[in-house]
């Protein structure tokens, strides 16, 4: 009976083996190695996306019923909006700006001084969303409302709102043809 403990601690550690707390390739990112499955930065309307998140590499991954994993447009409201979802990692951002000036080369995330509905980023892993926008910028390369093509690149940091864990989405590109 004494030895039931220690068979018991045993059979935890070696079943744990696979758990997060034992995942040793979470310490071992190569930052090069994630930036390089990113999709080059273009402005031609090739549907691409590709950021990192905490240093790893985010594409969009579509799921077997069929829905798009990257869609994104610019209304003549001057509305900006942008969805990515990777469902193999339970990733999925959203990124929704009401007061875009089509004129200008950049949206600074993070004013809460607004009415009604104005910025709306978030980001969803599993079930935490981080949806408190800490710093970011979206930076466009090209808005060719003629040929709907929009491309850009963005930094972003986001809160979740509970236990202000932090999340950085860093080295963000888009080309999208809306």
């Amino acid at each position: 009976m004494k030895k039931f403990p220690l068979y018991f601690l045993l059979l935890l550690v070696f079943s744990c083996q696979s758990c997060q707390l034992f995942d040793k390739e979470a310490d071992t990112i190569d930052p090069q190695e994630e930036l390089a499955k990113l999709p080059p930065i273009t402005a031609t309307g090739e549907n691409t996306f590709g950021c990192l998140v905490n240093g790893r590499a985010f594409l969009p991954k579509q799921g077997f019923l069929g829905a798009n994993a990257l869609d994104g447009y610019i209304n003549k409201g001057n509305t900006f909006a942008l969805q990515a979802i990777n469902v193999n990692e339970s990733y999925n951002l959203t990124i929704y700006e009401q007061r875009m000036d089509i004129g200008s080369a950049s949206i600074i995330l993070g004013d809460i001084n607004c009415d009604l509905i104005c910025d709306e980023v978030n980001f969803r892993h599993n079930d935490v969303k981080y949806d408190i926008v800490s710093n970011g910028i979206i930076e466009f390369h090209l808005i060719d409302t003629i040929n709907s093509i929009m491309a850009g690149t963005f930094d972003i940091i986001l809160l979740e709102k509970e236990n202000n864990q932090k999340i950085e989405l860093t080295e963000g590109r888009f080309d999208i043809k809306f």
